[in-house]
């Protein structure tokens, strides 16, 4: 341990990658002998209670946030799997462990809260433990485009069944907030658009910003909030016979669904064809929000999508990723959609 009680960091590879540092930190925790075994003893001790048989553990293949170790007893024993998430911090444990016992107790499909290990602080590997249950399935980056394209309704249901839960405030699901969901995500936006500003003309910066705040206000009088992802990712859905599961739910909170929705057809839907049919299925399953609402909140939350892709951009640009015609295409493209955004 530490001099002064910190963590221990997992011995891991001297990359700058984050993906890439964190997957050698699971592969170096489950190569260590001693750490291994401090994690097999606690699965069985608290989770897989009786089983005897070896068990497997391998480092997820996606995902890069998170310290995860995937642990599977025997294939004939019939017991599930089981998902380890390894912090740093007491804090992270505590918002993720409240959070996975309120969305287990809603019934939604999301991996089952459970146990957590607050001994682990003082025990090999020196983190807090957190476990829930593995979702067997594909993850939409394995799938091949007909397989995601397929998978659309299925993702549409799980979005549905998450909005369908309301209150009156936004914020995280035990701390709510005064004010509108959009007040923050209009600051934020400000802050990424003054960040492309120099790269676009005076004109284009001032109709951009003039449209944000309008859709923006359309937005500041809701009466109730949806239970959101927050961190719409297809690394973020397991999919299985006509199923759809969400994971990594670290970011759930109540907001408003359109942030959901519009990274949903960026993110996940390969297609227009893909979107229209999640759409679709959608506003069928009736408990999210209806088209209309989708309609006016898209105004504010497609061009909020956009000007995070500009900002990216010029971070490419700066570190000589992209050459200047291609920066100045994006920028371009940037324009373009945000106004089409506006234009509904």
């Amino acid at each position: 341990m530490h001099p002064n009680g910190g963590a221990r960091k997992v011995p891991c590879m001297p990359v700058s990658s984050m993906r890439e540092r964190n997957q050698a930190a699971r592969l170096a925790l489950i190569e260590d002998e001693a750490q291994r075994g401090w994690l097999e003893a606690w699965t069985r001790r608290a989770l897989i209670v009786g089983e005897t048989g070896p068990l497997t553990m391998e480092a997820p293949r996606l995902g890069h946030r998170t310290l995860i170790v995937l642990v599977r007893p025997p294939a004939d024993r019939g017991v599930p799997g089981v998902v380890i998430k390894l912090f740093e911090s007491l804090s992270d444990l505590l918002k993720n462990r409240q959070v996975m016992k309120t969305l287990t107790r809603m019934q939604l499909p999301v991996p089952r809260y459970l146990g957590s290990s607050l001994r682990a602080r003082w025990e090999r590997p020196r983190r807090w433990a957190l476990a829930e249950e593995l979702i067997e399935g594909k993850p939409l980056p394995l799938m091949t485009r007909e397989e995601r394209s397929a998978a659309a309704p299925a993702l549409a249901r799980t979005m549905a069944a998450m909005h369908g839960h309301r209150r009156k405030r936004h914020g995280w699901l035990h701390f709510s907030r005064r004010g509108s969901a959009v007040d923050k995500a209009h600051a934020h936006f400000r802050l990424r658009l003054d960040r492309v500003a120099p790269h676009l003309a005076d004109a284009d910066v001032a109709r951009i910003a003039a449209g944000a705040e309008q859709a923006a206000d359309a937005l500041r009088q809701r009466p109730a909030y949806e239970l959101i992802h927050g961190h719409v990712y297809g690394n973020n859905y397991i999919v299985k016979d006509g199923r759809a599961s969400a994971i990594d739910l670290a970011s759930v909170h109540y907001g408003d669904a359109g942030y959901d929705l519009v990274r949903a057809g960026h993110r996940l839907c390969m297609d227009d064809d893909a979107r229209r049919r999640f759409l679709e299925t959608y506003f069928a399953e009736g408990c999210g929000i209806d088209r209309e609402e989708y309609t006016r909140q898209r105004r504010f939350y497609e061009c909020d999508y956009h000007v995070g892709r500009a900002v990216g951009a010029v971070r490419e640009r700066e570190k000589g990723r992209i050459d200047d015609a291609v920066f100045a295409r994006r920028m371009q493209l940037f324009v373009e959609r945000a106004q089409a955004a506006f234009d509904g």
